[in-house]
């Protein structure tokens, strides 16, 4: 990720304390969807797509 989309990241992540009182795997699953979103609205589709595919592909149980 790049600075931009890690401050969209961090943004996501710390406007929700309720996130970090459930369990590590709920967390690590949050974690990773943010980072989709931020990914996503953060840059063009094309390269947003990628970044996507990837996680479709090696996450399948978070994005449900």
């Amino acid at each position: 990720m790049n600075e931009m989309e890690t401050c969209y990241w961090h943004s996501l992540n710390t406007s929700q304390p309720a996130l970090w009182a459930k369990d590590p795997e709920q967390v690590l699953e949050k974690l990773l969807v943010n980072a989709l979103f931020a990914k996503m609205n953060s840059n063009p589709p094309q390269h947003a797509d990628v970044f996507k595919s990837f996680i479709l592909h090696n996450h399948k149980e978070v994005i449900r």
